[in-house]
């Protein structure tokens, strides 16, 4: 493997320390290491001959990124680029990084993040060796298709689901809420020979159980009061496509029964209807929830689980995917910018430091609206650290829930039957979480399917309780 370095030649001792940090560990490896000291030294390198990776600092091409990006393209060169930085700031232009940039580094971390970049850097060309053949939508330096980040982690993922799109194996998509299980969904359906059909999605928490059986299976007319006509179910609009069934963890115990039919003989019968038919469908589920645990408590089948998870993908929480958050914080900064018409010119280590040591449980769409707030709260084009603590929203407890007090407080002498506990508590946390089923499902260790039913028996239902789609 070759690298190229580009070195701007400040202070002879400074241009020495980065070569030594840069050449030893990549040296190690018995890697061949070239130097170039300008600009047009590295283009006229690059024009001879494809590196393994490009080394260069920012200062050297800050004032020309993008014409020396064009120039590369032009050249045919797709190499990863690693962006070493001195300054405290990341300047305006890196606010859009090309899908050639694999890491921005700086200076000072240098020898701590060398041989991981080199490690990832191996990862990489492993992969996309190996999947060139298989993959209409090649990995680059920045990521896979619309995927941003090139995280070991998230390597391995691209690497499944570039192997498991042209199988029709079930797939079971596991992680947290905004870690992107529908566009993994999305991808290895596109990725599929089933592309040119339907890819249907349905969340499955977000649609009660009576209803949720007859979007599934459709209904024929007067099947049930109000059903004023027929209507096909997401699995048969989903034949010879893809069916995605996101939150599946919150399917009801009977619906789960029939969904296990269909995928043991592939038959479905419209509620109301009298005859089956066959449907051909690739099944895609996720769930952010513990599908084992769920299985010991009795609320989900073991022998469907075994059928879903055939294939399964983890996906990491941002927390553990590294530097993928400075990429896709420029990633995002630039698709703000270009939407809402507001202008960053630079960002701080600060800001970036802070950003990854935040435990955003919302992942990757949190840290896009803390961005997206950040922006519009930011009173010039700099964003830092302050700007981003002040645009993260922390969500005041009611009144109510700051009162504490024993059940002999509340109840006096009288001894309530539990059903009013459990009623008043299922109460006492919709008001603490504004209505949040999600939120409130998991502080009470229940299924939101659970909770709705609870919320219907004990006639909890109000106007502010909303329905978590997430």
């Amino acid at each position: 493997m070759k690298h190229l370095l580009g070195i701007l030649p400040a202070s002879a001792r400074n241009k020495s320390r980065l070569l030594d940090e840069l050449q030893v560990p990549l040296k190690k490896k018995a890697w061949e290491v070239v130097h170039a000291s300008n600009l047009n030294a590295i283009l006229s390198y690059c024009a001879i001959e494809e590196y393994s990776a490009l080394w260069i600092e920012w200062e050297m091409v800050r004032k020309n990124y993008l014409k020396f990006i064009q120039r590369l393209i032009k050249l045919k060169r797709r190499m990863p680029l690693i962006l070493i930085v001195d300054g405290e700031n990341l300047d305006g232009l890196l606010i859009a990084p090309s899908n050639l940039v694999f890491a921005v580094v700086h200076t000072r971390q240098l020898s701590s993040k060398v041989p991981e970049i080199i490690a990832r850097l191996e990862l990489f060309k492993q992969i996309q060796d190996e999947l060139r053949p298989l993959a209409n939508k090649p990995i680059n330096p920045l990521g896979f298709g619309s995927f941003v980040g090139n995280s070991a982690n998230m390597l391995e993922i691209y690497r499944n689901i570039v192997r498991v799109a042209d199988t029709d194996f079930a797939v079971l998509i596991l992680g947290d809420s905004g870690s992107g299980k529908e566009f993994v969904a999305r991808t290895i359906h596109d990725m599929s020979n089933r592309k040119t059909h339907r890819y249907v999605s349905l969340n499955c928490a977000a649609i009660p159980d009576n209803l949720l059986e007859s979007e599934l299976f459709g209904y024929e007319k007067g099947a049930f009061t109000g059903a004023a006509g027929a209507k096909a179910g997401k699995f048969e609009l989903a034949h010879k496509g893809t069916i995605f069934l996101d939150e599946i963890g919150d399917m009801s115990i009977d619906l789960q029964a029939k969904l296990l039919r269909v995928l043991e003989d592939g038959t479905i019968e419209r509620l109301g209807g009298t005859s089956s038919m066959t449907v051909d469908m690739r099944l895609i589920a996720a769930t952010n929830q513990d599908l084992t645990g769920l299985i010991s408590e009795g609320k989900f089948r073991a022998d469907l689980y075994y059928r879903l998870n055939v294939i399964p993908i983890n996906l990491p929480p941002l927390k553990n995917r590294g530097d993928d958050i400075l990429l896709l914080t420029l990633y995002f900064l630039g698709k703000i910018q270009d939407k809402c018409n507001l202008e960053v010119h630079n960002l701080s280590w600060d800001l970036v430091r802070e950003l990854q040591s935040m435990p955003l449980t919302g992942n990757v769409r949190e840290l896009e609206n803390l961005l997206t707030r950040s922006i519009f709260h930011a009173r010039d084009a700099h964003l830092d650290r302050s700007v981003v603590q002040s645009a993260q929203i922390v969500q005041p407890k009611p009144e109510s829930a700051r009162k504490t007090g024993t059940l002999a407080d509340v109840f006096g002498e009288e001894v309530p039957p539990l059903w009013k506990l459990e009623a008043l508590n299922i109460e006492h946390a919709l008001q603490v979480f504004e209505g949040n089923i999600s939120k409130v499902a998991a502080e009470l260790e229940i299924s939101r399917t659970a909770l709705y039913r609870k919320i219907k028996k004990y006639g909890l239902q109000t106007d502010d309780a909303i329905i978590d789609e997430s």
